[in-house]
C-alpha cells in the first residue's frame, strides 16, 4: 500500500500517482501494521514493502529466519576456530558515538527496531528470537488477510484492514470551481451537472466551472424555418403535379378510374349505376338475383357485388386502378321472385282488377290526393291485416327513399280493426337518412282502409 505525504490519501502499489493530488514521491505503508516507511522493510515489524498478504509475507518471513540461522551458523563456525570463543549471546554491536545499531545478520547500521534490510529485530539474540519474530509477523499478516476472506471491515468504499477499495458507498465532495465531486476516502471523480445560466440567443454560461456555451443565431434559426417550409411546399406540389399529370395520362388514353369495390355493397343499384356512370364507365349492366320473398322486403334492389372485366374486389389506387370507358360492369343486385304485374287505377272509387291468391304486384297512382294504391295480395271484399301491413311498410318505404324497416312482425305494438275495410296498425321501425346513418327504435303509426285488392294509407306518422 502506498500512502501520499501530501494529501494523505492511502492507494494501491500499481498505481504510479496519487489519485487525488497526482503526487509521484510516495511514501510506503506497512500492510501489516500500518507504518509509514520510505525503506524495503516496515521498521516495526519487518513486512517487506509493496508486497501482497498472505502468501508472499509469509515466505518472505520464512526466508529470513532462514537467512538468520545460516548466518548465525557460519558465524558460529568462524568464531570457533578462534581463541578465546565469544558466548552464544551475542547482541547486535552499538556504536556508542550515535547509538546506532549494527544488524548482526546483514550488518547495516540503523536505528530502527528492525533491520530495513532483512527485517531483523535489533538487540535480539540469534537465531531463536529472531526465528519467532519472523514467525510472528508472517502469523499477524496470514491473521490479517483471514479475517478479509470471512468478510472486509468496510468503511464507506475501503477495507480498514487490507486496503481493497470498492466502487460503492464512496464520501463524494464537490470539487471547488469545477462540475465534478471527488470522493475523499478513494479519489475517485464523478461529474455532476453544469449550471447553466443565460439564454440561448445570448449565450450560455456555467455558474460553477465557467464553461460557456455560444449563442445562437436567430437568423440562422430563421433561414432553417423557411427553408423547411419551402422544401414541404415543393413536395406538395410536387406530388400534386404528378398526380394531375397521371390524371390526364389515363384519361388521354380513354380510361376512367375505379370505385372502391367495398363501398358499393349494399348500396342502392340505382345509385351504383349512377356512380360508375358519373365516372365515365359507357358498358354497365345490372343483374337481378330474384332471391327474395315478403319477409326480405327492405333488402330489395341493394347490391349484393359488383364486377369489373370479372374482378370483384378493385380500387382506385395504383395502375390498376385505371380501366378502359368501355370495361364490362355488372351489378347483381337483391330482386324479388316473381315478375309484378302493374295495375293502373284513375280513381280511388274506380273499381280493381282481379289478381292472382298471393301475387304480388308494385304500387300504382291514383288520381286522388289524399291516397295511393299498394299491392294486391288476394281478392276480398274486407281488408285483413296482413295485407293492411304490407300497405302500410310499402307507403313508408316510399315517404323514405334512403331507407325504411318496419318490424311489423317482431315489434308490434298495436293492430286494431276499427272496421271491416279499416286498421290501425302501430309497431317499431328504422329511418336511414340521405348521409347513410340509421335511427333506430323509432315508432310508426298508421291507418290502412279499402280491400285487399285496393287500400289506401289515410294516416302515417313516425316518431
Amino acid at each position: 500500500m502506498k500512502h501520499c505525504p501530501y494529501c494523505g490519501v492511502d492507494y494501491d502499489t500499481d498505481k504510479t500517482n496519487c489519485p487525488s493530488c497526482q503526487a509521484a514521491n510516495a511514501e510506503t505503508k506497512c500492510d501489516n501494521c500500518g507504518t509509514v516507511h520510505r525503506v524495503n522493510l516496515c521498521p516495526e515489524c519487518g513486512q517487506k514493502a509493496a508486497v501482497p498478504l498472505p502468501e508472499n509475507t509469509m515466505l518472505e518471513n520464512l526466508k529470513g529466519t532462514a537467512t538468520a540461522i545460516t548466518s548465525y551458523i557460519r558465524r558460529e563456525h568462524q568464531m570457533s576456530s578462534r581463541e578465546g570463543r565469544p558466548s552464544r549471546n551475542i547482541n547486535h554491536a552499538v556504536n556508542a558515538t550515535d547509538s546506532e545499531a549494527q544488524c548482526s545478520n546483514c550488518g547495516t547500521i540503523h536505528k530502527a527496531k528492525f533491520c530495513p534490510e532483512c527485517g531483523q529485530k535489533a538487540a535480539v539474540p540469534l537465531p531463536e528470537n529472531a526465528i519467532l519474530e519472523n514467525l510472528k509477523g508472517t502469523a499477524t499478516a496470514i491473521t490479517s488477510k483471514a479475517q478479509c476472506i470471512l468478510g472486509h471491515d468496510w468503511d464507506g468504499c475501503k477495507c480498514k484492514r487490507c486496503g481493497k477499495i470498492r466502487d460503492e458507498q464512496h464520501r463524494f465532495e464537490q470539487v471547488d470551481d469545477r462540475c465534478e465531486q471527488k470522493c475523499a476516502i478513494c479519489g475517485k471523480t464523478e461529474p455532476l451537472k453544469h449550471q447553466w445560466e443565460g439564454s440561448v440567443w445570448d449565450g450560455k454560461k456555467c455558474t460553477v466551472c465557467g464553461l460557456s456555451k455560444k449563442p445562437v443565431s436567430k437568423r440562422v434559426v430563421i433561414l432553417s424555418i423557411v427553408g423547411g417550409i419551402i422544401l414541404l411546399l415543393a413536395i406538395i406540389f410536387g406530388s400534386v403535379s404528378s398526380i394531375e399529370k397521371n390524371k390526364a395520362f389515363h384519361i388521354e388514353l380513354g380510361e376512367v378510374k375505379l370505385p372502391y369495390a367495398s363501398d358499393l355493397v349494399g348500396k342502392n343499384y340505382k345509385q351504383v349505376v349512377k356512380i360508375f356512370s358519373d365516372r365515365g364507365f359507357t358498358n354497365i349492366e345490372t343483374r337481378p338475383m330474384n332471391d327474395l320473398n315478403d319477409e326480405f322486403l327492405d333488402e330489395n334492389g341493394q347490391v349484393h357485388k359488383v364486377s369489373v372485366n370479372g374482378e370483384t374486389n378493385f380500387s382506385p389506387g395504383g395502375k390498376e386502378g385505371w380501366v378502359a370507358k368501355n370495361s364490362d360492369v355488372v351489378v347483381v343486385y337483391h330482386s324479388f321472385a316473381e315478375t309484378p304485374e302493374i295495375t293502373t287505377q284513375k280513381s280511388t272509387t274506380a273499381k280493381t282488377t282481379t289478381a292472382k291468391t298471393t301475387q304480388r304486384i308494385e304500387n300504382t297512382e291514383s288520381t286522388s290526393e289524399t291516397s295511393y294504391q299498394l299491392p294486391i295480395y288476394t281478392t276480398s271484399a274486407s281488408l285483413d291485416a296482413a295485407a293492411a301491413w304490407i300497405f302500410a311498410d310499402q307507403y313508408g318505404k316510399k315517404e323514405y327513399p334512403y331507407g325504411f324497416k318496419l318490424h311489423w312482425m317482431t315489434g308490434k305494438l298495436a293492430e286494431r280493426a276499427e272496421d271491416d275495410n279499416t286498421w290501425f296498425l302501430k309497431a317499431t321501425c328504422d329511418v336511414k337518412n340521405a348521409y347513410g346513418t340509421w335511427a333506430k327504435g323509432l315508432n310508426c303509426e298508421a291507418r290502412v282502409t279499402g280491400t285487399n285488392d285496393l287500400a289506401m294509407v289515410i294516416y302515417f306518422v313516425v316518431y
